[in-house]
């Protein structure tokens, strides 16, 4: 008998931005310890949370670092870092303004 095809979905609420009340709910998912890179293990700036949602898949559960994010498409940091720039500039809801330290 075939594997069961289960259905992706797709909500407004995995559309969400990365603010402390999500950047929260992803602690507690994880057991209470905060988020980190899946590559490296480093602690994860909420940022960084957001750029890989942005980058790589919207409803991600598991994030990169900017160090292994600019490893993975072969660019400088710098030139991520100046991504978050502009997808803040543009108004982009996954980079909350209050999160403008560098991660």
């Amino acid at each position: 008998m075939p594997d069961q095809i289960v259905p992706i979905t797709s909500g407004r609420d995995s559309l969400q931005p990365v603010t402390e009340a999500s950047s929260a709910a992803a602690h507690q998912q994880t057991g209470g310890s905060p988020p980190v890179c899946v590559r490296c293990a480093r602690p994860l700036h909420p940022d960084e949370i957001a750029l890989t949602r942005k980058l790589i898949n919207r409803g991600a559960s598991h994030f990169f670092c900017l160090s292994c994010l600019a490893a993975r498409f072969e660019v400088p940091e710098s030139a991520l870092r100046e991504k978050i720039r502009q997808f803040r500039e543009m108004g982009c809801t996954l980079f909350d303004s209050s999160n403008s330290s560098k991660p």
